[in-house]
């Protein structure tokens, strides 16, 4: 059997000290629903309150049933060596929750940086070469939309315009 994997990596650059701050206060799921002081789903609420005092709307994490393992991705702070400047580091290891980056972004583009546009794509392996296995997709996220695409389906979607005759560089 094989293992499919989702990877990313990619930096928003020049980050203040407040928003540094901001970063490293985003808290975890995990530790609400980890808490034995919480019984069935009454982490949830006190769960979403520590989130929207950073500004991050969780309604859709919720929805789709992942506040658990929110923000289901990794990112660090970092210092580059050669530059005078810091900037976070957003990335997937093994897997990740596109949702989930997207929604931190956001709410980090709408309290911070509001003519800010971030991007990202992501790499889909796998372990075995198995026809269909493979692709990618991609993320942009600005103040006021969030805009994902699949690199299967736009493949896909070439080839149809290719083969009716309607494709435009």
């Amino acid at each position: 059997m094989a293992d499919n994997y989702q990877m990313f990596s990619e930096q928003i650059p020049d980050i203040a000290n407040e928003e540094i701050v901001w970063w490293q206060s985003i808290p975890a799921g995990v530790d609400f629903a980890d808490d034995a002081d919480y019984e069935g789903d009454a982490w949830v609420a006190p769960c979403r309150l520590a989130f929207a005092a950073c500004g991050i709307d969780v309604t859709e994490i919720i929805a789709e049933g992942s506040l658990d393992r929110f923000p289901d991705f990794e990112y660090d702070v970092i210092d580059a060596k050669h530059k005078d400047h810091v900037s976070v580091w957003l990335y997937g290891e093994c897997d990740f929750d596109l949702v989930h980056v997207a929604t931190v972004v956001q709410s980090f583009i709408r309290r911070f940086r509001p003519d800010y546009v971030f991007g990202l794509t992501y790499a889909g392996t796998c372990s075995r070469l198995m026809i269909g296995a493979f692709g990618g997709g991609w993320c942009c996220v600005s103040k006021d939309e969030i805009i994902y695409g699949n690199a299967r389906a736009e493949a896909e979607r070439t080839a149809e315009e290719l083969r009716t005759g309607s494709f435009k560089a």
